[in-house]
C-alpha cells in the first residue's frame, strides 16, 4: 500500500478503497455503492433502487423505484411523489403543495393564505383562510 491504494477482489464481488483521491467502492455484485470524501458524494444504488447524497451542493435524492425523494437543503426545497400522490415544499418561500391524488391544497405561510384547499373526504369540507382566520 506504498501508493495508499487498496483493492480487494474476492472471486469479483469488489472493493477499492483509494486514500489519496479519498474514494471508496463497492461492488458485491453490482449493487454498487460509491463514497467520494473530496467531492463530498455519495451515491447508493442496492439494484437499481437508487439513493444520492451530494453534501457539497446539499441535495439529496432518493428513488426506491421511481416512488421519488428529493431534498435541496441549499434552496431550501423538498419534494415528494410516492408514485404522482405529490407533496412539494419550499421553506424559502413558506410554501407547501400537496395534491394526495387531486384532492389539491396549497398553502402560502407567507401570505398566510391557502388556497384550492377542497378537502372532502366524503362530504366532511373543508376550507382555510389564514389572513382572516376562517375555517
Amino acid at each position: 500500500m506504498s501508493d495508499v491504494v487498496d483493492n480487494l477482489n474476492f472471486k469479483s464481488r469488489k472493493c477499492s478503497l483509494n486514500f489519496k483521491s479519498r474514494k471508496c467502492s463497492l461492488n458485491f455484485k453490482s449493487r454498487k455503492c460509491s463514497f467520494n470524501f473530496k467531492s463530498r458524494k455519495c451515491s447508493l444504488n442496492f439494484k437499481s433502487r437508487k439513493c444520492s447524497l451530494n453534501f457539497k451542493s446539499r441535495k439529496c435524492s432518493f428513488n426506491f423505484k421511481s416512488r421519488k425523494c428529493s431534498l435541496n437543503f441549499k434552496s431550501r426545497k423538498c419534494s415528494l411523489n410516492f408514485k404522482s400522490r405529490k407533496c412539494s415544499l419550499n421553506f424559502k418561500s413558506r410554501k407547501c403543495s400537496l395534491n394526495f391524488k387531486s384532492r389539491k391544497c396549497s398553502l402560502n405561510f407567507k401570505s398566510r393564505k391557502c388556497s384550492k384547499c377542497s378537502l372532502n373526504f366524503k362530504s366532511r369540507k373543508c376550507s382555510l383562510n389564514f389572513k382572516s382566520r376562517k375555517c
